[in-house]
């Protein structure tokens, strides 16, 4: 089995259901980590080098996936900078209206990472509200910006720009910036106005008029 072989199945067996929560993620990576390091010492044993080199890439590759998991679940954080929450589904009992105002005063303290978190946990919210988005535990913001443009096609751009600043906020090295935080509040503020763009094949067809009647 070569490289390309091995990632396909190890991005196949970590897309199966099975592996839904986060703690049950970890425990599989580690568990397969234990047995690939088993089995790199008894190659070690009997000199296979492809072998050796071929559970190296195997570990790398876990490894990676590890971390974008932690990340996915938000078990990973850049700093102690961050005090919002960055998980989308995290405390419902908060309303939109109410996550625009934490964000709002987030801003205007400086708080530019918490700022983008929460104004782009209010756009979520909002969405909800209205039953235009439907948001699970491990849902990333770019899904549910790529969900929220089918309703909101003029504001795709925006919605994409939005969820990658979130992804600077929670996870990256590199903070959010003022103009971020202004961004996607600002965008929490347009969808909160906007008039969503039903589909056309679930979209009530017009009731038609009395029969008999006359218009001019």
């Amino acid at each position: 089995m070569d490289p390309d072989e091995a990632r396909r199945r190890i991005l196949e067996e970590l897309a199966r259901s099975r592996y839904g929560g986060s703690e049950g993620i970890i425990g599989w990576v580690l568990a397969r980590l234990t047995d690939l390091w088993r089995s790199l010492q008894e190659s070690v044993g009997s000199g296979q080098r492809t072998g050796v080199a071929l559970l190296i890439v195997l570990c790398a590759l876990l490894l990676s996936a590890l971390v974008l998991l932690l990340r996915r679940t938000g078990w990973v954080r850049r700093s102690g900078s961050l005090r919002a929450s960055a998980d989308l589904s995290a405390a419902p009992e908060l309303s939109a209206a109410r996550l625009r105002e934490l964000a709002a005063r987030a801003e205007s303290r400086h708080q530019y990472d918490d700022a983008v978190v929460l104004a782009l946990r209010a756009i979520v919210r909002d969405l909800q509200e209205r039953t235009l988005l439907e948001v699970q535990e491990g849902t990333t913001a770019h899904e549910a910006a790529l969900t929220a443009a089918h309703s909101f096609p003029a504001a795709r751009t925006r919605l994409i720009a939005a969820s990658e600043s979130f992804d600077v906020a929670a996870y990256s090295s590199r903070p959010a910036t003022a103009r971020d935080a202004a961004d996607v509040r600002q965008l929490a503020e347009y969808l909160r106005e906007a008039r969503p763009q039903l589909d056309p094949q679930t979209a009530e067809a017009p009731t038609p008029p009395p029969t008999g009647e006359v218009h001019a």
